[in-house]
């Protein structure tokens, strides 16, 4: 799931499975100049109300179990996914992370 999709699910949970573009001043994911991991990371700081405690949370306070808070894995305002893309080895080479082909030459 990438970050602007688990915006959208957390909106349509927040409005009841109704449209997710509610508009809402308030709401730091509708602030248009943010990037999606931003928007969420200050999200995440008004939801619980401090650094320490984005990183103690456990995705339960906006989603009650056994459902996880969609925007949980994006919490720091990083991509988990994209985690060891643009390293640099010992020779000065990119480090990317390539995924195996299967059934191709």
């Amino acid at each position: 799931m990438t970050p602007k999709k688990s915006i959208k699910i957390q909106c349509r949970y927040c409005k009841n499975g109704q449209q997710f573009d509610c508009g809402s001043i308030f709401c730091k994911l509708n602030d248009r100049d943010l990037s999606s991991l931003k928007k969420i990371r200050v999200h995440c700081l008004d939801c619980v109300g401090s650094s320490p405690q984005v990183k103690e949370c456990m995705g339960e306070v906006l989603a009650p179990a056994p459902h996880k808070c969609s925007l949980w894995d994006y919490r720091f305002g990083t991509n988990p996914k994209r985690r060891g893309m643009g390293k640099i080895d010992n020779l000065g080479t990119n480090i990317i992370k390539k995924k195996a082909t299967h059934g191709g030459v």
